[in-house]
């Protein structure tokens, strides 16, 4: 049995990274930077991620993981 691919992402950088605060479990927006950061790996993953069936996602219901 060959085990599955697994991808751990990070979310971009918010407002509470860039003041150097921890952010635990707070719903704190992304900067215009993060925006960016969550852009590009969304490009550079969309052909793997689309070319894997089937595809299961886990992420936090956080807004700078959505």
């Amino acid at each position: 049995m060959i085990p599955p691919d697994i991808l751990v992402i990070r979310h971009g950088e918010t407002q509470w990274n860039v003041a150097g605060r921890l952010q635990g479990r707070q719903d704190t927006p992304l900067t215009a930077n993060g925006v960016r950061q969550a852009l590009t790996v969304g490009l550079c993953l969309a052909d793997q991620v689309a070319a894997r069936t089937p595809t299961i996602f886990w992420v936090s219901p956080l807004g700078p993981a959505r």
